[in-house]
């Protein structure tokens, strides 16, 4: 039997069907103009498979959420291992990671409320500070703008809009860069410490200074060594307005991530 058929008139008295789940129903009639239109399908079964059809509705939907924002922190800079990482994804197991975490929580809560004050996250290698960094953006991530990048990403960005006709100038990438809510920059130390990058270094974070916008770098030196990295001026504008520096002194963790 079709499951709808069309009739001349509604019958005074509806058939009735079988379903071997839920047993005998009454067909259901809809006018449609002069017909009727005869529904002979089980109307619990149809309840069901419409509430099926809305739960897979519910869950594309919101996978389809998740792989737009999975995209846009890749396209913040965040590396596709940590675009799903959040906080609770940092394991803790001493008081100086759990120190850490504080820290890092504590200052998206600042970011959240206006705050200003950058961050410092230094120590040894392994120890979980791009983690801990990406999980700050994929937080705040799509309410405020955001970017991590490394240091010689920057640089090299920077660099190749020198001579470049028609793309973007310097001062423009410069104006980008300074202009961001929160931009994250990893690997500091590791660029090969020339006058010319000293000084695009500087002009990052003053920019950002002026701005009043908060800056997180992430370095394996300590403080001695970021301040020769990036120079005086520029390490003083980050510990303004109450920024603070996070050791991460333990042993590597990569092992047990």
């Amino acid at each position: 039997m079709n499951s709808m058929n069309f009739l001349s008139q509604k019958p005074q008295q509806a058939e009735q069907g079988h379903c071997d789940k839920h047993g005998n129903y009454d067909f259901r009639y809809q006018q449609m103009g002069d017909r009727w239109l005869s529904l002979a399908t089980c109307p619990l079964c149809a309840a069901e498979a419409n509430a099926a059809q809305k739960q897979n509705d519910v869950r594309q939907a919101r996978q389809a959420a998740q792989e737009r924002m999975n995209r846009q922190r890749v396209d913040a800079g965040v590396s596709p291992r940590y675009a799903q990482v959040g906080f609770e994804h940092y394991q803790v197991t001493t008081q100086e990671q759990a120190t850490a975490l504080a820290e890092a929580m504590q200052f998206v809560e600042r970011l959240k409320a206006g705050g200003t004050a950058s961050m410092i996250l230094s120590g040894r290698v392994g120890t979980g500070k791009t983690m801990l960094a990406s999980a700050i953006v994929n937080e705040m991530l799509p309410v405020k703008s955001c970017r991590i990048a490394t240091l010689a990403e920057l640089v090299r960005e920077l660099k190749d809009c020198w001579g470049k006709s028609g793309g973007m100038s310097e001062s423009a990438m410069l104006r980008k860069l300074s202009d961001l809510d929160l931009l994250i920059i990893d690997e500091v130390g590791q660029q090969r410490g020339t006058e010319t990058e000293m000084l695009l270094i500087f002009e990052i974070i003053d920019g950002r200074y002026k701005n009043m916008l908060p800056t997180v770098l992430i370095s394996n030196l300590d403080k001695t060594g970021i301040r020769e990295a990036i120079g005086d001026r520029a390490f003083d504008r980050l510990r303004q307005d109450g920024g603070t520096v996070v050791p991460f002194n333990w042993g590597s963790m990569r092992s047990a991530v």
